[in-house]
């Protein structure tokens, strides 16, 4: 503690430095245009289309995943899915009056 430095010499090496115009992203092939979380994405998340909409294409996604025979990034859009419409709390009387339609397209 005293003089509040480390007690032997760190040398970082060989630390995976991008090449002169190299971004470092790469595509992700699984991608489905929306955050993990509902927070972290610019939706309205008390819109109950706007989310079921959402949730309902990310379901798709995994839908087509799971035909493809990926099962466990199928199983990761499915939960996203449903944390999509985890956000909504709705008053009962919008719940009751909504399409049910909507529910399952």
């Amino acid at each position: 503690m005293a003089g509040e430095s480390p007690a032997e010499e760190i040398l970082i090496a060989d630390c995976g430095q991008l090449a002169e115009g190299d971004s470092g992203i790469v595509a992700d092939e699984f991608a489905d245009g929306h955050e993990d979380y509902p927070s972290d994405d610019e939706f309205d998340v008390n819109n109950a289309e706007v989310v079921y909409g959402i949730a309902n294409g990310v379901k798709e996604k995994g839908t087509e995943l799971f035909k493809k025979g990926n099962f466990e990034q199928a199983q990761k859009k499915y939960v996203k899915a449903l944390r999509c419409t985890s956000t909504l709390t709705l008053p009962l009387s919008t719940v009751l009056s909504a399409d049910p339609l909507l529910l399952f397209r």
